[in-house]
């Protein structure tokens, strides 16, 4: 079972990455283009050949069993992979590891989708329908800098567009805190973690059911 701290006091809200206290620091904002990964293969991920259509997302919403659930069901998501990203450390990390919360890693949603058949804005919709945008180090029950919610485009078209609606969500949202910088790098998680909620119908999930099913009514 996914360990799930006891929720505390939450920080006052963030609005960019200077603000935000996280054990990579600064070098949360380092992006090596040549790293950036594309493909759910074990361990580090490779870059896919693309075939016009084909694009990337990574997307941190907390607990990633419950994000992996979600974006695998909506049409047009060709797969969705559990894993770690933008961690200090350019090697597979374990479960064991991210969980202390000293590694920089964020439990990630690696999400391939074709961009002719749902584009990047409606996968950000779905995105910010279940996550808390103003929760520091948490979403849900889950507690810890492992959970804080971040979006990691890997290309610049990608990135204008996460930067813009990034942008009109902080205008709109007192105390947004959903981080947002390039793809560093990501590590697929351990095979247990993939398609958990498929395995385990009953497992945790910190969003709710009926509003992953709201969301992909919608977007089918």
């Amino acid at each position: 079972m996914h360990e799930r701290p006891g929720s505390g006091d939450r920080p006052p809200g963030i609005t960019s990455f200077q603000e935000f206290t996280h054990p990579l620091g600064d070098s949360l904002l380092s992006h090596t283009g040549s790293n950036v990964p594309h493909a759910p293969l074990l361990g580090k991920l490779s870059p896919l050949s693309y075939d016009g259509a084909m694009k990337t997302i990574h997307l941190a919403g907390g607990c990633f069993w419950g994000v992996e659930h979600l974006f695998s069901q909506i049409p047009g998501v060709i797969s969705a992979t559990s894993g770690y990203a933008n961690g200090f450390q350019d090697k597979q990390p374990t479960y064991q590891e991210v969980k202390t919360g000293k590694t920089g890693f964020f439990e990630t949603v690696q999400v391939v989708y074709d961009e002719q058949r749902i584009s990047l804005e409606k996968l950000l919709w779905a995105y910010f329908e279940v996550v808390d945008p103003t929760a520091v180090n948490q979403q849900g029950h889950d507690v810890g800098t492992q959970y804080q919610a971040a979006i990691f485009p890997s290309d610049p078209d990608s990135e204008r567009v996460v930067d813009a609606i990034c942008e009109r969500k902080a205008r709109e949202i007192t105390g947004f805190s959903v981080l947002h910088s390039p793809l560093k790098n990501f590590y697929k998680a351990e095979e247990y973690h993939q398609h958990y909620l498929d395995k385990n119908p009953q497992g945790y999930c910190h969003i709710p059911l009926g509003k992953m099913k709201e969301v992909i009514k919608a977007l089918s």
